[in-house]
């Protein structure tokens, strides 16, 4: 194949001076507009909050591409054409040794057409190969969308799209003859390949050390990527010297009518078509023959349609049913200029929040969006059907234990129905309030588990005391006072025995209440006035108190107030809030002589790896999605669970008996939801079923009243049985049990009358019987944090890393969605989909919030110390400052234990780089929460997370200092010193400022800035070459040894260089930030 050459096509005088024109245009009608709206402030003054015009991105100059007959566009301009059928490198990151990144194309060999076979993008040490039927990560086949790593590879109708913005490329291939790679403008001067330098010059054939121009043949044979396994011939570099362009002038006019009709006016007022007319005239004078479909000019057009909607313009509809015609799926239309982002039933904003540029494609016509739940096509939002653990058509209920929820336009329009509340003390130290709040608390006293404040109609006392043969402590006693009628209270021990002045048989009657054991395993009191108490015996006493919505925001004592606001359920007696359950469950002893217990911040796990094993070999059986447990996974979500699982069978020496009761506390939660897990025990807890008494048998599911001979012959109902079915040994249908225990039928059952017992065959004689205004904000730096501030009662804070803060002002309780919640004060319902659906499964909960439906769902159970458990120890090691003496004066303002198990497991993410980030940010977030209940914590040194603040002091000065938190002062934006106390208390960067900000001043920071980026770079490679040696090394002592020193020697240096050469910089571009 002969040669093609294009040329490079440089914009002409006239086609410059039209840009002139058009911004002198643009500028004098924005004058215009600003001068209407009496807006005349200095355009560069950034501290006044105006309203500004946005307008279409332009970056074209930052995509590269090739398409068609071989041509290619570099990032900078230049246009050529080169045949070459091997694999070539299309732009690679030249700028270190270590590619942070490269781009390789390889097309279809043994045939004349341009096909592109593969497309090869290694990102770091992520490998991702494309090829028109299958994707390969890292040598695994996935199925898209698929996201690794920061890596998101998705497709569409047409394209297959790799977008990774940490890495600041995307790449985008239609699986046949076009590739598009667009690049953050942080490899400028940096890349190499057929995508040319990236500089901004047109100077990609102009090599340093030839004296002639480099042509485009013998450019693009540079780029051949070598493969000793693979024999690929380049094309004939001769070939450079044919001018094609001249020879094939006799196409001109054809090309120009195409590329310059009016119908392409707003892409040719933006995009220069030359380059394009002048591949398309070589592509007619050398393949028309043999182009019978006009592919060759459809590549053209296609491309130039690209780059127009990357420059800001508007494509026209140019294809026709018999020219260049795309086939859309489903009832889908083509259009060349749409969102990527495309609204379906379940995401139906999608496009509103698109960041994406416009694509040609196949998309939903208006008024209409894909139907991803039954994957139907295009249909209108009433239509939309909606998915939970089905899926459901418009119209159709959806029956929740605390909701009912009808589907309506691809969403759950749900109405709450009033529960009960439910408050439990599980395993002896687990508490969870009526309105959902947990917290553990290892009590040693009688404490009030809950009261009713107005009419004291009930007092319920728990008796809370060191176990006698386990480390943890038990609830021993249950104390019911009514009427708060101290001498006649209802008693309840662990070993089953009820006492009311005396000890009595079950079931008992009284005027207001019945206790009755509906099985072996549990005794249940019920009132007349709303109160419930389930008393479980087996493997430990664990209780359940349930009272009517009669008693919202009338209750106190450990259960909360049952107000459904979770904030405030630490309410003391005397009506503070605490900030620790501690501090909260002290006050609510109900006698005065006992010890105040200390809270236990240590790890129970960390004592005993045997213990530790054993309990993760068991607990984790709850989680196991192939399990039985997992028919409640998405009712009940087991995380929480097995977190006090693993939790408790570390703080037993008994470890069984306490693994038991949170399993039998997760089977209880499913069957309160309605799912019962029928034979759970066969999995694990088996030996409490061989256990039942003689004639008796044990059961799963039990809701019925106590059989017994003596409750047959009482005068009314012995219980409800609306209960929460039960567990346990019970008389099997038909028989009763008699005063000795054992199970008889009816027949054998003797009769009671007035206290006597009559056997049975004996006679006595007895007498007759249910468009947004405008909103002014300010962006500032405040110490760490971005802080931006609106008038509408919303504040953003960002650390610039992985912490942001939301902060709401009253005015929007109720009336937000997303990951954050809905603010209503209701704890129980954060858990709310985007479809309107409460799900306590977390994962559902968060896939529904993804602004894309394209975007993969978050992968489940994800433990990142699991994956790297050589960095669990060094995890914890420094993770532990949290709990030590530094934070101490914070332990009884804000719980650490969160805050620590967060640290552990960010700590143990951060495996391949930023060790020091994430461990850093992790600590900050527990200082900034003890900065908010006014605990300031001076935490960081040079040896751990350093702030080097007095670098900056001038000699002799000491103006610049770190402050654990920042204070209000004068600043140039706050010349008044006026604090705003709707932000928290921030940890700041550095307190002070400078005297003077001279240029020799500026330009000694910039100097600064330049000498530690190379002090940096060494020290990152260094670190990174032992990091990879020790890693593929199994971890020795001595390259562990060393690979400790050079971490903890690179990190300072990192953090040294990345806080104060970023601010060296910043200060010699814009001296007014040190102000910020």
């Amino acid at each position: 194949m002969d040669l093609v050459s294009t040329g490079t096509v440089r914009m002409s005088q006239m086609w410059m001076l039209r840009w002139v024109v058009l911004l002198v245009g643009l500028q004098l009608i924005q004058a215009d507009f600003m001068s209407d709206y009496g807006v005349t402030e200095d355009p560069m003054d950034f501290s006044t909050t105006t309203t500004t015009t946005v307008y279409p991105s332009d970056h074209v100059n930052n995509i590269c591409s090739m398409w068609g007959n071989f041509h290619f566009k570099t990032f900078d301009g230049d246009v050529f054409q080169f045949p070459g059928m091997c694999e070539y490198n299309l732009v690679s990151d030249c700028h270190s040794l270590i590619h942070q990144f490269s781009v390789h194309v390889k097309r279809t060999e043994h045939t004349d057409g341009p096909k592109i076979s593969r497309v090869s993008v290694s990102i770091s040490d992520i490998t991702v190969e494309l090829t028109e039927k299958q994707v390969m990560i890292n040598g695994e086949n996935k199925t898209l969308p698929v996201h690794v790593s920061g890596i998101l590879v998705e497709e569409n109708t047409i394209y297959t799209r790799l977008y990774s913005k940490m890495g600041g490329i995307t790449v985008t291939w239609n699986k046949e003859d076009a590739v598009m790679v667009e690049l953050d403008t942080k490899y400028s001067d940096h890349t190499c390949g057929l995508c040319g330098n990236f500089n901004g010059d047109l100077d990609e054939f102009n090599k340093p050390g030839y004296e002639r121009s480099v042509g485009y043949i013998e450019f693009g044979n540079m780029h051949i990527v070598p493969n000793p396994m693979h024999n690929c011939q380049n094309p004939s570099e001769e070939d450079d010297a044919k001018d094609w362009l001249n020879q094939c002038e006799n196409h001109r006019a054809e090309c120009e009518d195409l590329l310059e009709d009016e119908d392409w006016f707003s892409c040719s007022e933006m995009l220069n078509p030359e380059p394009y007319i002048n591949a398309c005239i070589i592509d007619l004078c050398l393949h028309q023959s043999e182009d019978t479909d006009n592919s060759s000019l459809c590549a053209i057009l296609s491309e130039y349609s690209r780059q127009c909607s990357h420059a800001g313009g508007n494509p026209p509809t140019w294809r026709r049913d018999d020219f260049c015609a795309v086939t859309c799926p489903y009832n889908m239309v083509h259009s060349e200029s749409g969102s990527p982002c495309m609204d379906t039933c379940s995401h139906k904003d999608t496009n509103t929040l698109c960041e994406k540029h416009n694509i040609d494609g196949c998309f939903c016509p208006p008024g209409t969006v894909f139907d991803e739940i039954s994957n139907t096509g295009c249909i209108p939002v009433k239509q939309c059907k909606c998915k939970h653990d089905r899926i459901y058509n418009p119209g159709e209920v959806l029956h929740k234990v605390e909701e009912k929820c009808i589907c309506k336009d691809g969403n759950w329009i749900c109405k709450i129905i009033p529960r009960p509340g439910l408050c439990a003390v599980e395993e002896g130290f687990h508490f969870t309030t009526y309105d959902g709040k947990e917290f553990i608390f290892h009590g040693e006293c009688f404490y009030v588990l809950s009261k009713d404040n107005e009419e004291t109609k009930f007092i319920i006392l728990g008796q809370i005391i060191p176990c006698v043969t386990l480390t943890g402590t038990c609830l021993k006693s249950i104390e019911v006072l009514f009427y708060n009628d101290k001498n006649n209270r209802l008693v309840i021990k662990d070993d089953g025995t009820v006492k009311h002045n005396a000890r009595v048989s079950l079931p008992y009657m009284a005027a207001d209440f019945t206790v009755f054991m509906p099985s072996s395993f549990h005794i249940i009191l019920q009132t007349t006035f709303g109160l419930e108490v389930q008393i479980q015996l087996v493997p430990l006493m664990q209780v359940y108190i349930t009272v009517d919505q009669i008693f919202k925001g009338k209750t106190g004592g450990l259960c909360g107030n049952f107000n459904k606001v979770l904030s405030d359920d630490l309410k003391t007696p005397q009506g503070l809030v605490e900030g620790t359950a501690v501090l909260f469950a002290n006050s609510w002893k109900a006698q005065s002589d006992c010890p105040n217990p200390s809270e236990r911040m240590d790890d129970p796990c960390s004592y005993s790896s045997d213990s530790e094993h054993f309990a993760e070999h068991w607990c984790s059986k709850m989680k196991d999605k192939k399990s039985l447990f997992a028919k409640c996974h998405t009712t009940v979500n087991p995380d929480s669970y097995y977190k006090r699982c693993k939790y408790s069978s570390c703080t037993c020496e008994k470890s069984e008996d306490c693994l038991c009761a949170v399993f039998s506390s997760y089977a209880r939660a499913c069957a309160a939801k309605g799912i019962f897990l029928q034979g759970w025990r066969g999995i694990v807890c088996e030996k409490y079923t061989k256990n039942c008494p003689a004639s008796q048998n044990y059961f799963y599911q039990l809701q019925s009243c106590q059989r017994t001979c003596l409750s047959l012959g009482s005068e009314r109902q012995s219980c409800s049985d609306d209960f929460v079915p039960v567990d346990g040994c019970a008389c099997p249908d038909g028989l009763y049990q008699d005063k000795n225990g054992l199970c008889v039928p009816m027949e054998k059952c003797p009769c009671y009358h007035r206290g006597e017992i009559v056997q049975p065959g004996m006679s006595i004689n007895i007498n007759n019987e249910h468009c947004g205004p405008q909103i002014d904000y300010t962006v500032r730096n405040i110490g760490m944090y971005l802080v931006i501030n609106t008038d509408i009662g919303l504040a953003v804070l960002w650390d610039r890393k992985t912490t942001v803060h939301i902060i709401l002002q009253p005015q929007h309780k109720g009336a937000v969605c997303g990951l954050c919640g809905n603010f209503n004060g209701n704890g129980k319902d954060d858990f709310t989909t985007q479809g309107s659906l409460q799900t306590p499964d977390i994962m559902e909960f968060v896939d529904s919030w993804k602004v894309s439906s394209t975007c993969p769902d978050a992968a489940p159970d994800f433990d990142p110390c699991l994956q790297t458990r050589a960095r669990v120890p060094w995890a914890k090691l420094k993770c532990s400052i949290i709990m030590e003496e530094k934070f101490s004066n914070c332990h009884n303002k804000v719980d650490p234990n969160p805050y620590y198990e967060n640290c552990v497991k960010d700590s143990c993410a951060c495996d391949t780089g930023g060790d020091c980030e994430c461990l850093c940010t992790a600590v900050a977030a527990y200082a900034q929460a003890c900065n908010e209940a006014d605990v300031y914590v001076d935490w960081r040194t040079p040896e751990f997370c350093p702030v080097y603040c007095e670098y900056y002091n001038e000699q002799r000065e000491c103006t610049w200092h770190y402050r654990p938190f920042t204070p209000c002062y004068k600043t140039c934006f706050n010349t008044e010193d006026i604090c705003d106390n709707s932000l928290p208390k921030l940890e700041g960067l550095c307190g002070g400022m400078p005297h003077h900000y001279s240029n020799a001043y500026s330009n000694a920071y910039y100097n600064t800035y330049i000498n530690r980026n190379a002090i940096y770079n060494y020290w990152h490679n260094t670190y990174f070459n032992i990091y990879n040696h020790l890693h593929y090394s199994n971890y020795s002592y001595t390259l562990y040894t060393k690979y400790n020193y050079w971490h903890n020697t690179y990190f300072n240096i990192y953090n040294h260089y990345h806080i104060y050469s970023n601010y060296s910089y910043n200060t010699y571009i814009n001296r007014n930030t040190i102000y910020n």
